[in-house]
This record gives C-alpha cells, sequence and structure tokens, in this order.
C-alpha cells in the first residue's frame, strides 16, 4: 500500500478561466482527473510487472490476452518506450503525473474569484500535472500545497503560473494541526 500525499490545490484567475479549469479537470470518476490533463497512452493500460521469486530476481511485464497474462515481447516493449518514453502504464504515471495512481478522495469548492480542490495521491505530489495545467490555461495561478505521511505535519507549498515557461515557487512550511479537508468530515475518520 502506498502512503498517502495530501493536496489542496487553489487556483485563481479570471472568471471565464477558472470555469474553463472547472469544467476540463473534470469527469465522471472525478472532481480532478489526471487523464484529462495529462491522458496516459492507450497501449500502456493493462501493462502490469509481475514478480517470481525475489531471490532469483524473476520479473515479467504482461499484459492480458484473451483472458490470459501474457509476457510482453522485448520487441513491443522497446517500441513502447520508444513512443512513449516508458513501456507500462506504472513508469509513464510517475514520470508524466509524479505520482502512480490518480487523485483520490478528490472534493472541490468554487468560490467567485478560486477553485479550491482537496485529494490525495499515492506517496508523491502531481506537480507536472499542475504544471501541464498552467501551461494550457495561462490565464491562471496554481497554489498547491502538499503533505505526505513520512514527513507528518510539515506542508510543502509550490505556486505555478505560465509565462514564457513555468514559473514555480517552493516553500517549507511547518504547522501544528494537519487540517486535511477541512469541509470534508468524512475525510478525518
Amino acid at each position: 500500500m502506498a502512503n498517502d500525499c495530501w493536496n489542496r490545490v487553489t487556483i485563481t484567475g479570471p472568471d471565464d478561466a477558472l470555469a474553463a479549469v472547472a469544467e476540463f479537470v473534470r469527469s465522471d470518476e472525478s472532481e480532478f482527473d489526471f487523464e484529462r490533463v495529462l491522458p496516459t497512452p492507450e497501449a500502456l493500460y493493462g501493462t502490469l510487472v509481475l514478480t517470481g521469486p525475489i531471490d532469483r530476481g524473476e520479473w515479467a511485464l504482461t499484459r492480458e490476452v484473451e483472458g490470459q497474462l501474457r509476457a510482453i515481447p522485448e520487441g513491443e516493449r522497446a517500441a513502447l518506450r520508444a513512443q512513449y518514453g516508458s513501456d507500462n502504464w506504472h513508469d509513464w504515471h510517475c514520470e508524466r503525473w509524479g505520482t502512480k495512481w490518480n487523485a483520490y478522495r478528490a472534493t472541490s469548492l468554487r468560490s467567485e474569484r478560486a477553485l479550491a480542490y482537496r485529494f490525495v495521491t499515492a506517496w508523491d505530489p502531481p506537480t507536472p500535472v499542475l504544471e501541464a495545467l498552467a501551461r494550457r490555461f495561462p490565464a491562471i495561478r496554481i497554489r498547491h500545497q502538499h503533505a505526505t505521511e513520512e514527513i507528518g505535519c510539515a506542508w510543502y507549498e509550490g505556486r505555478y503560473w505560465f509565462t514564457q515557461q513555468i514559473t514555480a515557487s517552493a516553500t517549507f512550511v511547518i504547522s501544528e494541526q494537519l487540517e486535511l479537508y477541512p469541509h470534508d468530515e468524512a475525510a478525518k475518520a
């Protein structure tokens, strides 16, 4: 099981840009869906690394074919790496999203001047997703705070906006009380 990384994202900008962002990141599955920002290549879905006895170092990259797990031949793996930079969804997500899974337990709030999202990711924050969102919507500014289980009550903060390139700043914030989801009582349990 992965360690959780709690994320708080606040997006500010003109009202029309906020409406466009809210519509863009929302899917039937989530209020903030990374697949909408940086879609996983279809060819990488269904890939799975299986391990054998660790002392023998056995492993294989597999895909389900007609209900059976089959090893993906090295030639196909090389072609996937050449085209997508990775031969499996897990590595692609870690490299392109910054985390292995999509956002989960996502909630959102909208005010007149901001969008606020709270969600959890596995292990790490989705920095590349937020940078891609800033590139796509140059009129917005993104404030991102995240904390992981191994750092306890310490929050990191990053801010992203797009000029000619992504401008980012990061700070380390110590807080005595970790309020993950102040508007979601179920998430505190």
